[in-house]
């Protein structure tokens, strides 16, 4: 599936300000994805499972989390 960099980074700042990981963007597409699939019917009561495949630090010098 194919997410946007917009739609990765609002899930890498809800990640963040949820409290649950600081993650980076591609960790954030991953989530998203995760929770699209999730949602599906066809997986209700299934478990989704992701890898976050960065963390944020390599962000502290962008926007990402202001």
């Amino acid at each position: 599936l194919t997410v946007s960099d917009a739609e990765a980074m609002e899930m890498a700042r809800r990640l963040y300000k949820e409290g649950k990981s600081f993650v980076g963007i591609s960790s954030g597409a991953a989530v998203a994805v995760a929770m699209r699939v999730g949602n599906c019917p066809e997986n209700k009561g299934k478990n989704i499972v992701t890898v976050f495949f960065d963390s944020a630090d390599r962000y502290f010098s962008t926007s990402l989390f202001e």
